[in-house]
């Protein structure tokens, strides 16, 4: 999701994006561009699991609805892969 976001980042003309693991942080970013973020802002939760997963042996269970989130997940990258899409490019089913 992180790699996503800063890849809409890119797109919009964020020539650096941060070198963060804040989703927050992300959105926040993408709502100054206008790319209408702020949708997502649910997802800025799984900052925290960005980054025990990635630097704790033994991270604490946030007792999160796995299923859900891995949907609305999956959501945001299906938007960012659209935005990503040039324009003459015709949509993927």
């Amino acid at each position: 999701m992180e790699k996503g976001l800063k890849a809409w980042l890119i797109q919009l003309g964020e020539e650096d994006p941060p070198l963060t693991h804040d989703l927050r942080r992300l959105l926040r970013l993408l709502d100054g561009w206008g790319a209408q973020a702020s949708g997502w802002k649910d997802l800025g939760v799984l900052t925290v699991y960005a980054v025990q997963f990635r630097y704790d042996a033994d991270p604490t269970p946030l007792g999160l609805d796995r299923s859900a989130c891995n949907q609305r997940v999956n959501e945001l990258l299906l938007h960012v892969e659209r935005q990503l899409r040039p324009a003459s490019e015709p949509p993927q089913a």
